[in-house]
């Protein structure tokens, strides 16, 4: 192809494009440019595609990349590639070519190589970051973000899928290496990696990039021509023809390909995965051996890759068929930032300064932070706690064990407890008789449930293994641990009851179609139940394409379908020929009954009313319930808390997700206006909530006379069917620019295109309800907009509370916060009865959890006086985690109760995982650790509690726990200037303080001397 020209491809089918760009690509540099920013990626991923093509004639493989115009950091990323002749082929959009950048010397600058040796220092190296744009945080969550920590620097580099992690001695760059995004270890090591800018800078646009030596491509729009003549030669962009329409007709695939076959034509399939490949493979087999009447002796060449679109070319007998344009299936292609939880989920019940927690032996506080104190040479960490009349209290991290988090059953702010009565004794053991009353009656309605044999599923078959093989995108690890979950749960021979809480969009419903699939291909019927008719048409939409090519039979019922066609699917449903029944709660009427029913699917159950709440609770003490949340019910995630129902939490959000603005604030025109006209401006769309039908229309005038150019349609649960159809309609193919509706809208509707919500009277909704509604924005790779308006009448505590939470919660993944939020606003309600709701309100529901915990275990085998937390140690010692090693508190309180609470294998791993986070450990730390392996040590032999005093220290055992026989005469046996025991119950020794030990060598030294060569007592 010739340089410096444009050359006119007006008329190729989008899936020609790639081809053809490949085919002609020279020894220089060529530029796309098309019409749509959406394009650009997916035309991208089809070019890289097309090289996996056996024997396709192409060239050899060359570097092809995008210029998005949403995505910053890669922009920066093709550009080094650009001006280095590292790409030999970039594709843009019409819009990325204005966009500012820098020139190519300054660029130079900005951009840096990073090898092991390395000589700079960790201020210098900060100031290239700055320049390069990358700003610091506690933890590295996206790109352009970098963390420091002890002698470790994490950075997400611009270009790179996963952060690199940095460590350095003193000046000099050690080693480079990947970060798993999960677990936070590094992994593998670099020799070298790029260190691009993450921000545009200014003075130059894409053009300045450009030369006479590059070709130029420029892509009509529809309806456009470019005007360009075409050059000598190129007659080859005519003849591309599109793909014949499949629509997911296997019969109709077939004759298409055995024509093509018969006339000699090249064929590959492209489909995006393994499983699908394998899928079609199969489905292919049997329709062609159906048509030849055996085998078919061929098979058109089936490639894994991420082609979208496809084409023909009858000239040349070639055909390029996509999965996606067979079956319709499209994915939405992302490269943005990913956003990773880091860990996974640490606690719904993290705590932050200003949080209520609970002291088992003093009562409720006020959280003011991490401090450290240094009392004689000693120096720790404590966290601190204020009471009654401004007293505080410091808690040693030894003993971190005593504090829960408190959620109060009325959501009101709790009273302090006195440090110095005992008020709070008093008041726990009232709630422990009455705990004990409960917790009889409460294990024996659950046992129904668990001692109730139920349906054992088989393990996973082949069917089930090659449709969770053709989901289209990576499983997060979250969602993993789910599947694994819900998989064990059904495998075993009794009722299933679990909790799936995950943001909108995380894939719930992945895992309920996997469930689903397996229910039924083990000959059980399913029962999805949806809140909303809206909700329960797009599970069934979805659930008919991903189940298409697999033997189950699939319908949804609903209260607008005709009398008669509810009762012929009702009939089916009775006899068994139904596998999966989707709809409302039409199918808890009396009506409604199951030939064979193994598994309920409940969404969002806490729309359901009471009514259909007490029909659902007498349906699970029978088969397998998968209960799916984006903010749970307080009720329903304490039942989890309590360990009466299991819970898994996806918290994890999926590739190219992006957190959504939220603004709140009083009602204003202007801002309102604004906010609409910018959303229509990048060419989106509107959800405009005005919960009032009556006043919807009067609404809708006022908008239009406000902004007469903008085009509206309205939607609420009172217009008949087919105005909401034609209203949605007209939304769904941008007809129309602004929906403004009620609440109707807050469940099912998944248009990506809508990327602002504004709500009126927000102040009037429940916090579950307002999340599920700014879950319908931010649904793609465009960043959102929410806009919660409240009236100028006032706002009551609690709704005040609700709109800061959901301000504060505007991280991904925040649905399980938002819920213990909930919880913390407006209580759990009626738990257990209303003979418990004051015990709940008293002690907070965590502890109160606790209690009951501790009950249940009591009744069900006889509990241990052991603490599973491990010994109580109160003594001096400069063992902590020191700031610089790690900053963020939150972080350094977790790393405290993750030490203390593993086992010695887990603490050799927490070990190894700080020193590949944060660098050597320091004294402070080792002594940290070396403190929590001996609590372990003690904990085996039986002591409860050691506490520090002037001369030595003093020990106690559990008062059930027998020393043996060696151990005893040891003890008696020794000098009292050894050991002194001091008879119980609980038996106690006290251990003096030899020349130059530490409290912590002492105890040591005791362990070793009485229990080297003894036994204990069973």
């Amino acid at each position: 192809m010739p340089s410096g020209t444009s050359v006119n491809i007006a008329g190729m089918p989008r899936g020609a494009l790639a081809w053809w760009l490949i085919q002609h690509q020279g020894a220089g540099k060529t530029l796309v440019v098309l019409p749509e920013e959406e394009e650009v990626l997916s035309l991208v991923d089809d070019a890289r595609s097309l090289f996996k093509i056996p024997d396709g004639g192409l060239p050899q493989p060359f570097d092809i990349d995008g210029y998005p115009s949403d995505d910053e950091p890669m922009r920066q990323v093709s550009l080094h590639h650009w001006l280095y002749g590292k790409t030999a082929l970039l594709i843009a959009s019409r819009e990325s070519l204005a966009l500012p950048c820098d020139l190519p010397s300054a660029f130079r600058k900005r951009s840096f190589k990073l090898k092991p040796g390395l000589a700079m220092g960790r201020l210098k190296f900060e100031e290239v970051l700055s320049l390069a744009g990358y700003s610091r945080n506690e933890r590295v969550e996206q790109v352009g973000e970098y963390a420091i920590r002890g002698d470790v620097i994490d950075i997400w580099l611009a270009g790179q899928e996963s952060p690199v992690r940095l460590t350095w001695t003193f000046d000099t760059l050690d080693a480079i290496r990947t970060i798993d995004l999960h677990t936070l270890r590094s992994e593998e090591y670099l020799r070298e990696t790029m260190l691009y800018p993450v921000t545009a800078g200014q003075g130059a646009t894409l053009s300045d990039y450009l030369s006479e030596e590059i070709t130029q491509i420029v892509v009509p729009g529809k309806g456009e021509e470019n005007g360009l003549t075409p050059v000598d030669g190129d007659r080859d962009t005519e003849g591309y023809q599109p793909l014949p329409v499949f629509g997911g007709n296997i019969d109709r695939l077939r004759e298409q390909l055995v024509k093509w076959h018969d006339d000699d034509w090249r064929v590959v399939i492209f489909c995006h995965n393994r499983g699908e490949r394998e899928r079609l493979e199969e489905l292919l087999i049997d329709t062609l051996s159906a048509a030849r009447g055996s085998r078919p002796p061929w098979l058109p060449p089936i490639v894994v890759g991420e082609l979208e679109h496809g084409f023909i070319h009858p000239k040349f007998r070639q055909a390029v068929l996509p999965n996606s344009e067979i079956f319709g299936r499209f994915r939405k292609r992302t490269r943005l930032p990913k956003f990773e939880g880091g860990g996974g989920f640490a606690s719904p019940l993290d705590i932050r300064p200003n949080d209520y927690l609970v002291h088992e032996k003093h009562g409720v506080g006020r959280y003011v932070g991490l401090q450290s104190l240094k009392v004689g040479k000693v120096t720790s960490e404590y966290l601190s706690i204020e009471y009654k009349g401004g007293d505080k209290l410091y808690v040693p991290i030894f003993e971190i064990q005593q504090v829960q988090k408190y959620l109060g059953a009325e959501g009101k702010r709790p009273a302090l407890s006195s440090l110095d009565s005992a008020s709070w004794e008093r008041l726990k053991s009232k709630v422990k008789e009455d705990v004990a009353k409960l917790a009889a009656e409460l294990l024996s309605k659950a046992a129904k449930r668990s001692i109730r044999p139920g349906y054992a599923f088989p393990p996973k078959s082949h069917l089930e293994t090659e449709f969770a093989e053709s989901f289209m995108y990576k499983l997060t690890p979250d969602q993993e641990k789910t599947l694994e979950d819900v998989e064990q749960d059904m495998t075993l021979p009794k009722a299933m009851d679990r909790l799936v809480c995950g943001d909108v969009g995380y894939g719930k419903t992945e895992i309920a179609m996997r469930a689903a699939l397996k229910a039924a291909l083990a000959g059980k019927q399913v029962c999805l139940l949806c809140p909303t008719t809206i909700l329960a048409e797009q599970h069934a939409r979805n659930f008919s394409e991903r189940m298409a090519d697999y033997p189950v039979t699939l319908q949804f019922i609903s209260r607008f379908q005709e009398k008669s066609e509810q009762k012929k699917i009702l009939e089916g449903v009775a006899k068994g020929g139904i596998d999966i029944i989707i709809g409302t709660h039409r199918l808890l009427s009396g009506d409604v009954t199951f030939a064979n029913l193994g598994l309920l699917i409940i969404d969002e159950e806490h729309r359901f009313g009471v009514k259909q709440k007490n029909k659902l609770l007498a349906l699970r003490e029978t088969v397998d319930v998968l209960s799916l949340s984006a903010t749970p019910i307080p009720r329903t995630l304490a039942f989890s808390m309590a360990g009466i129902k299991d819970l898994s939490v996806i918290e994890t959000p999926p590739e190219g997700r992006l957190p959504i603005s939220t603004h709140v604030g009083l009602f204003d025109e202007d801002v309102m206006a604004k906010a609409v006209q910018s959303e229509l401006d990048r060419g989106g769309q509107v959800f405009y909530v005005h919960n009032r039908v009556k006043t919807l229309e009067a609404r809708r005038d006022w908008l239009q006379k406000l902004m007469p150019s903008i085009r509206i349609a309205m939607a609420h649960g009172q217009m008949n069917e087919d105005q909401l159809e034609e209203a949605m309609h007209h939304f769904l193919h941008k007809k129309v620019d602004v929906l403004l509706a009620t609440t109707i809208i807050e469940s099912g509707l998944d248009i990506p295109s809508v990327n602002t919500l504004i709500v009126e009277e927000a102040e009037e909704m429940g916090l579950a309800q307002l999340y599920q509604l700014r879950g319908r924005v931010g649904r793609s790779k465009t960043k959102a907009y929410c806009y919660l308006f409240y009236g100028g009448g006032g706002l009551t505590t609690d709704a005040k509370k609700r709109l800061e939470a959901l301000k504060e919660f505007t991280a991904l993944g925040s649905g399980i916060r938002l819920a213990m939020r909930d919880m913390e606003i407006r209580g759990a309600g009626n738990l257990l009865g209303p003979q418990q709701h004051g015990n709940m309100a008293a002690v907070g529901i965590e502890t109160y959890s606790k209690l009951l915990n501790e009950e249940i275990q009591k009744i069900r085998g006889g509990a241990s006086d052991e603490s599973p937390e491990g010994p109580l140690f109160e003594m001096s010692l400069s063992a902590y985690i020191p700031e610089d090693y790690m900053p963020a508190e939150m972080e350094r309180v977790q790393t405290y109760k993750r030490i203390l609470s593993a086992d010695n294998v887990e603490l050799g791993k927490i070990k190894e995982e700080l020193i590949d986070r944060c660098g050597p450990l320091g004294a402070p730390v080792k002594l940290l650790f070396d403190t929590a392996a001996l609590r372990l040590i003690a904990k085996e032999k039986g002591i409860a509690e050691v506490h520090q005093e002037t001369e030595g220290i003093l020990i106690y055992f559990r008062p059930t726990f027998t020393l043996g026989e060696k151990a005893f005469q040891t003890l008696i046996q020794s000098p009292r200037s050894e050991y002194a025991l001091i008879p119980g119950p609980p038996t106690g020794v006290r251990v003096p303080f030899k020349e130059g030990e530490s409290p912590l060598d002492t105890l040591g030294r005791f362990l070793r001397g009485v229990f080297s060569s003894s036994s204990l007592a069973k």
